[in-house]
């Protein structure tokens, strides 16, 4: 809804001001004539008559699961269409006000926290009631004076959610809270890239956010700007984005370590009091570039495991969709969750650790096209990164399911997979082939370089498999292609220095440092990638097997290790296996 005042904020630095764009104040808007009224009225009377229809014609049941699975038909998509054209026309008649008999409008849960003294806790309903018991209502929000301070933001009374007030900042703020690190990251780049918050903010939007859609950019600009009831402003976030965008303004890359320093203690900071926007710094960092996150990706695990223990304080595992809350929250809360979702779920298949996060303790909904921020603005882009969103939250679904079956089918999966595999291999190695400068600089997730290793894998996988059934064909077919798609990958990296690249061949040298043993037709490619790595070559050359069992590792399949769990290779100290 558009805001109804706009109020500067005192202590909102001039950078931060300048850095965001000023939007014309709700109040100085003509306000519709009581005719524009009336249309807008029939237009939703309209919408609401088409709602009711389409809704007697597809129960309930089926909507949701449809919602969740994405296999509806045209009437379900009206409806996703018509319901959003509802809220867009809602907004439009009745200015922010709230419309009865029609959508309610509520506060916030994320901006209630005004003060430092106190922040909103999710507390399961069970555990709730052991402190006051009794159940509540979806009305119900605080005892008397002196009592509990919690607010109950369910709409649905079967299934209650409580947030209960705690008394924050035990231990008050380190001395890097978000504004200071905000100044000192202006004042880094003072002399290189006076505008870079602007610059940031413009990165993000075109690279990062259609992609990963954590940020709600109107609400920030609003909050940069100081208008009513937009929140405070986010200093560690707007660091975090300028930390997050080195990769694409020149002019700061040389400050790559200082300022991701600077907006990871600021991120440490705000941990004492979190927020959404704390939950957004953190996913910023991981999703960033593959070189950022392949040099730190041990810390990044870590990372991950922090904020899903916020995000569970901030009841995030819980699906919003019928919660007492504005709706661009309950939308940003369920993709902030599909986005940290995403990260443990891809994380615990590429590095074989553990998922932080259990199936059935988790129940937030798929988002889908009504969680785009875009509203009346959106374009046919806008609509088309939503959708890949939503597809790559559902394809993190499956990942779940393999990750489950794994441990008990890894082999089978392994040795069936072998009948297609050189053609998957072949479709990878053909797309990395017809890449262009400009779709290098697009955002590029951080398990890019993962898969583009584990095509080297799986083609050095089929070889050994080959050779050992006496199939010679199919083995050096697959030894053909790996070399050449090494070869390729490394004149790529010696004219791009593209970092997706960079760190798949890091990947790679360590299974080529392997696979020279057993197939000695890919020794020639090793030495070549030692080299554009600098990689130094060692004349005492030791076994595969003698390599393993010296790690502890008896195994006559050394690639099938490598294929099911990387995360060993650390150890061996030349790279950074993840």
């Amino acid at each position: 809804m558009p805001p109804t005042a706009r109020k500067r904020k005192a202590d909102a630095v001039a950078s931060a001001k300048r850095s965001i764009p000023v939007v014309e104040p709700a109040t100085s808007r003509t306000s519709p004539d009581l005719q524009t009224t009336g249309r807008l009225y029939q237009h939703l009377k309209r919408l609401m008559q088409r709602l009711q229809i389409i809704k007697a014609i597809l129960p309930n049941r089926l909507l949701r699961m449809g919602h969740r699975m994405g296999i509806l038909g045209p009437r379900a998509r009206d409806l996703s269409r018509i319901i959003l054209h509802v809220h867009l026309a809602a907004g439009a008649l009745f200015q922010g006000t709230n419309y009865i008999g029609l959508i309610q409008q509520h506060p916030s849960l994320d901006l209630e926290e005004s003060n430092d003294d106190q922040e909103y806790h999710f507390l399961g309903s069970d555990a709730f009631s052991a402190l006051i018991l009794k159940a509540t209502g979806s009305a119900t929000t605080s005892q008397p004076s002196g009592g509990l301070s919690f607010r109950q933001v369910s709409s649905d009374p079967k299934y209650p959610v409580y947030f209960v007030k705690h008394p924050s900042l035990m231990y008050g703020r380190t001395t890097n809270n978000g504004r200071m690190v905000y100044e000192t990251i202006l004042r880094l780049c003072e002399g290189s890239c006076p505008d870079v918050s602007l610059k940031a903010a413009s990165v993000v939007q075109r690279y990062t956010f259609p992609a990963i859609p954590i940020i709600n950019f109107k609400r920030l600009e609003n909050s940069c700007v100081g208008l009513q009831s937009s929140g405070p402003v986010p200093y560690a976030l707007l660091s975090g984005i300028i930390a997050h965008s080195i990769h694409y303004i020149p002019e700061i890359i040389p400050l790559r370590k200082y300022l991701w320093q600077e907006a990871l203690l600021a991120l440490d900071d705000e941990y004492r009091q979190p927020r959404l926007s704390t939950l957004q710094l953190a996913l910023l960092q991981m999703y960033s570039r593959p070189q950022e996150v392949g040099e730190n990706s041990g810390q990044i695990t870590i990372a991950v495991g922090r904020a899903i223990g916020a995000a569970h304080l901030l009841g995030l595992h819980i699906d919003p969709t019928n919660w007492s809350l504005p709706h661009w929250e309950t939308s940003l809360r369920k993709r902030i969750w599909w986005a940290l979702l995403i990260q443990d779920k891809w994380r615990a298949l590429l590095y074989g650790r553990p998922s932080y996060l259990y199936h059935k303790a988790q129940c937030v909904s798929l988002p889908t096209l009504e969680d785009c921020d875009a509203e009346e603005h959106a374009s046919a882009s806008d609509w088309t990164s939503m959708e890949t969103f939503i597809a790559t939250c559902r394809l993190t679904l499956i990942i779940e399911l393999l990750i489950d079956s794994l441990p008990e089918n890894a082999q089978w999966q392994a040795v069936a997979a072998l009948s297609e595999a050189y053609h998957w291999c072949q479709d990878m190695i053909n797309f990395v082939s017809v890449l262009v400068q400009a779709d290098q600089n697009l955002y590029w997730a951080p398990f890019s370089a993962h898969h583009i290793s584990n095509t080297v894998n799986l083609l050095l996988r089929i070889a050994t498999k080959g050779r050992c059934g006496s199939n010679e064909t199919m083995a050096s077919q697959a030894i053909a292609a790996s070399n050449n798609f090494v070869t390729a990958l490394i004149s790529i990296y010696q004219a791009t220095s593209w970092d997706t690249i960079g760190g798949a061949l890091r990947r790679i040298s360590s299974l080529l440092l392997f696979a020279q043993h057993e197939l000695i037709e890919v020794r020639m490619t090793y030495e070549q990638l030692a080299t554009a790595l600098h990689i130094p070559l060692s004349d005492d050359i030791v076994s595969a097997d003698d390599f393993l069992a010296s790690l502890g590792l008896m195994s006559n399949d050394a690639l099938f290790q490598i294929g099911t769990d990387q995360a060993w290779l650390a150890s061996l100290g030349l790279w950074n296996s993840e």
